[in-house]
């Protein structure tokens, strides 16, 4: 479960992100939030105290997350921190970029992150040196740092919607993004599982598709009665969602990661391919087992991460 109840008043739970802007300096080819289609714009400071403050009265994490869009496009990154920070509504502050504008970045903005991730694309405008030239100086700044080379992304959008209940309820159960990266988010005084709900309706306008606008069906009011109840309840939720059914989740096939260009940008691609054959169907046998079978799961680990399994479990038990 993403959560447990803590007391009558308040919640817990693993992760919760923000977008501190909608919009992007890379083009990413099926970017899970749409940002080369989105607008340019920031996030408002009010607008973010005011619900962030809802949330920190009902619920704690253990980290929260600053993404994108692009995150240090946001010249008000540290406001936000701060925000967090004086809000006690996580243990851990990150945020998460593409790493391009790190040069241009301020210590000062570095230095108020618990940690750093940069997702490191196939991009010219970084290379090793600029890696290597931010863990030194997020060593001297005393911030963590991560690095996920990413070469790989995976098909998430559909145009029209699965037909088939029982998939889009398949898809639902073996999302990593809502049950195992709990990427639970809030917008505009509404808070989400997923950011999918903010734009899949945004983005689906521009191929000319009417659909219902799942900002106001996918998510709950952070500022009307009973919020620890209506949030705990979406936190445990069953069922998918409505913009589910325009979502492959992280079971669709894999597709080289590329820059779309900007015509792309303006006017996106409409695919022709069929629901079914956009789903990567040993991923989903696997993620099926993992979800409800965990012993059995934890044999289809790779030997290296088994072996560290145990030495963490020896190392426990050597403690005690």
């Amino acid at each position: 479960m993403p959560l447990a109840r803590r007391s009558k008043e308040r919640l817990r739970s693993l992760k919760l992100e923000y977008n501190m802007t909608e919009h992007c300096n890379y083009g990413c080819n099926e970017c899970s939030h749409f940002s080369p289609y989105m607008r340019r714009g920031e996030s408002s400071v009010e607008s973010f105290e005011r619900d962030l403050s809802a949330l920190a009265r009902v619920l704690t994490v253990y980290r929260f997350r600053f993404v994108g869009g692009e995150p240090l496009l946001n010249k008000q990154l540290v406001e936000h921190v701060r925000l967090v920070r004086e809000s006690g509504i996580a243990d851990e502050i990150q945020a998460c970029t593409n790493g391009a504008l790190l040069d241009r970045t301020p210590d000062e903005a570095i230095a108020a992150l618990d940690t750093l991730t940069i997702s490191w694309y196939p991009d010219p405008r970084v290379d090793q040196s600029l890696i290597d030239r931010t863990i030194e100086r997020c060593r001297r700044l005393n911030t963590k740092v991560g690095v996920l080379k990413i070469d790989k992304f995976r098909r998430m959008q559909v145009v029209r919607p699965f037909e088939s209940s029982r998939l889009v309820q398949e898809i639902f159960d073996t999302c990593e993004i809502a049950h195992l990266w709990y990427c639970q988010t809030f917008y505009e005084g509404r808070f989400y599982l997923c950011s999918r709900p903010i734009f899949t309706s945004r983005f689906l306008g521009k191929l000319d598709e009417n659909v219902e606008d799942f900002r106001e069906t996918d998510g709950i009011a952070l500022h009307e009665p009973n919020l620890v109840d209506r949030l705990e309840a979406l936190l445990h939720r069953k069922e998918p969602l409505g913009s589910c059914r325009y979502c492959l989740g992280t079971v669709g096939k894999e597709v080289p990661w590329r820059q779309l260009s900007p015509s792309e940008r303006k006017h996106p691609v409409r695919y022709n391919d069929k629901n079914d054959e956009l789903i990567d169907q040993h991923k989903m046998r696997r993620l099926r087992i993992k979800r409800h079978f965990p012993l059995r799961s934890m044999l289809l680990m790779a030997p290296e991460s088994l072996s560290g399994l145990a030495a963490r479990f020896s190392r426990s038990l050597s403690r005690d």
